[in-house]
């Protein structure tokens, strides 16, 4: 049986928020990550069909994100943990880098979040997102 504890899980997601703050991404994320994780984005304002991904595309998408913004906050609002799973209410701001698409350089964009995480062996293996923006 893999070992699960409580602390290791919301640790985990709160070490994800800080080292996106401090604009890490790509390799330098994937240790937090299980091999074999599940990211879940259910549809919102960016990607309205939402998507599953693996460490591969999670890691990408993480360096693609950190090219657009200039910076980017996680405020915990709660966290509720219960055996190996975490759920945390956050409330996520960027400030985007570059002009793109619907999106000016120095836009705020500000999402509500609820996240949803499991981890194993000391890494996550399941993120859920409900993401909710704000109008931009």
């Amino acid at each position: 049986m893999r070992d699960v504890t409580n602390y290791s899980t919301l640790a985990l997601v709160r070490e994800l928020h800080r080292a996106l703050e401090a604009g890490r991404s790509g390799k330098d994320i994937r240790s937090l990550f299980h091999e074999d994780v599940e990211m879940i984005e259910h549809p919102n304002a960016l990607k309205p069909h939402g998507g599953v991904f693996g460490v591969e595309q999670l890691i990408a998408s993480s360096a693609a994100g950190v090219e657009m913004l200039l910076s980017q906050t996680f405020q915990e609002l709660s966290a509720v943990v219960d055996g190996g799973h975490a759920a945390l209410r956050v409330r996520w701001q960027g400030v985007v880098a570059v002009d793109a698409g619907p999106f000016e350089a120095g836009q705020e964009l500000t999402a509500h979040v609820a996240q949803f995480a499991t981890a194993v062996d000391g890494r996550i293996l399941r993120l859920e997102t409900y993401d909710c923006y704000e109008p931009f």
